[in-house]
């Protein structure tokens, strides 16, 4: 059976953009939680990506959150 989906993930932009993996991944095809390829096998699906951001976050990465946030959205 096929559900439609609507995905909030506040992270999916962070981590392809590998802010703590250190290695860009392809949203089209990856191994986290959604991709391309696996939602188009369904009935319908949304995608909201958010920017997540924490208290610290510069220090835990070195880099300033204006930086990150601009990362993931290029």
């Amino acid at each position: 059976m096929r559900f439609p989906v609507f995905d909030l993930h506040c992270d999916t932009a962070t981590e392809l953009a590998g802010f703590f993996s250190g290695t860009v991944t392809p949203l089209r095809r990856n191994r986290f939680q959604i991709d391309l390829e696996r939602a188009g096998k369904l009935a319908g699906f949304g995608q909201c990506f958010a920017f997540w951001n924490e208290p610290g976050l510069t220090e835990q990465t070195g880099i300033p959150v204006q930086t990150l946030f601009q990362r993931a959205l290029d």
